[in-house]
């Protein structure tokens, strides 16, 4: 039992000094925190960013949009009136009128 007992501490004694302690546990805490505090400033940032990308990728797109709007409505009112200036009524034709000289009728 003895010799058991004696290899227990032996292990022991080996494992003790490898063990957090309460001040290892406070710096690890401490790093943690100012590790968090970094990541929370730069998914911060990366936020703006990516706000400000979608926001003017939105503007982008409305500007496009109302660009195409705008062509196709000049476009369809091209298309309108150059149809109706087509299919316009023709002014009727103007008629042709000869005339003929008169002559004398001939004696008899």
């Amino acid at each position: 039992m003895e010799h058991r007992v004696t290899s227990l501490e032996a292990r022991l004694d080996a494992i003790v000094p490898t063990l957090a302690t309460k001040v290892d546990v406070a710096e690890l805490r401490a790093e943690m925190r100012e590790s968090f505090a970094d990541l929370r400033a730069e998914m911060r940032q990366s936020f703006a960013d990516v706000r400000a990308d979608t926001q003017k990728t939105s503007s982008d797109n409305k500007s496009w949009m109302l660009a195409t709007v705008l062509s196709i409505i000049g476009t369809m009112l091209a298309t309108i009136l150059g149809l109706s200036q087509i299919h316009k009524a023709a002014p009727p034709p103007v008629p042709i009128i000869i005339t003929l000289p008169v002559t004398a009728p001939a004696a008899r």
